[in-house]
């Protein structure tokens, strides 16, 4: 999670969501805030759940000591049993803007690029060295091309943008390659039961309940993964979840996995994921919102 401000209220607990391709706040929040409603409702699917969102302008905001850009957020409904606080979510939109971001996960700290020109509709995967700051890529190495894809509508009548970023990474088992959405925000990595099947994990516990989507309640089941590439990176055997994966990619990349890695550069503007040494699972790592710079 990340501090953030609004309109100089705050600071309000948003998850740090690189697969949420727009940033949300929660419709309490906004009511609190007083937030000028801009479009909208419209019923969206989430997962497997029908929701309805809105749309509104933000001028003034931030995170930690860093302000964000004006920009158009969705407005809906945010719960997670896990994060019972949670004010919101900072999508790959904003986090995108700043061309890089780093997570550390075991300092829990997120480290923000410099601001700057938007994303090209679509950054296919490099393969490094990346074109942003060393301060940023030290003590990591390229892993894995991260393809960007960038999609714009135009709301009315404000005639506002509304733009979505999806970064992706592939994941190969062998001769099979899978495309996964790159999720911080998702407590564990979760393959479509399809990817389970041709794979024949085994199961590893029972099923249990968890939030799709946030807001989506689902019954996840769990498996062994057998070692997989991510790109340069053989990922060790683990558990992993299993539930619907809405469609253009087969599963999520969560901080589960992600966590292993310390700290984890995401750079959007060269579509590329670097990682630092592999370690255990940090177990100590709290639930404060980490801070930003």
């Amino acid at each position: 999670m990340a501090n953030v401000c609004i309109s100089g209220e705050g600071p309000f607990p948003f998850l740090v969501d690189t697969g949420g391709s727009t940033t949300l706040v929660d419709s309490s929040l906004a009511a609190r805030l007083h937030l000028a409603l801009v479009d909208g409702p419209r019923a969206v699917s989430s997962f497997t759940c029908k929701r309805q969102i809105s749309f509104a302008a933000l001028s003034r905001w931030s995170v930690g000591n860093t302000t964000l850009l004006p920009q158009t957020v969705e407005v809906g409904t945010v719960q997670s049993p896990a994060l019972p606080n949670l004010d919101g979510v900072l999508g790959s939109d904003t986090l995108s803007s700043f061309g890089a971001v780093r997570i550390d996960y075991r300092q829990q700290t997120l480290t923000l690029g410099p601001q700057s020109a938007p994303l090209r509709s679509e950054v296919a995967g490099g393969s490094g060295p990346p074109s942003v700051s060393a301060s940023l890529t030290e003590g990591t190495s390229f892993a894995s091309p991260m393809p960007v894809k960038v999609v714009s509508e135009t709301l009315s009548p404000h005639h506002l943008q509304l733009t979505e970023v999806r970064p992706t990474v592939d994941l190969s088992f062998g001769p099979n390659q899978f495309t996964l959405t790159l999720d911080t925000g998702a407590g564990t990595t979760n393959l479509d039961p399809s990817v389970v099947k041709m794979l024949r994990l085994a199961l590893a516990g029972p099923p249990g309940a968890a939030y799709a989507g946030l807001d989506c309640p689902v019954v996840v089941n769990h498996y062994t993964m057998g070692p997989a590439m991510l790109g340069k990176v053989q990922l060790p055997e683990q558990t992993v979840g299993s539930n619907f994966i809405p469609p253009g990619t087969v599963g999520v990349m969560g901080s589960g996995t992600l966590i292993n890695y310390n700290p984890v550069l995401v750079d959007y503007t060269d579509g590329e994921l670097f990682l630092g040494q592999g370690t255990q699972a940090q177990s100590a790592a709290s639930e404060r919102p980490i801070s930003s710079g």
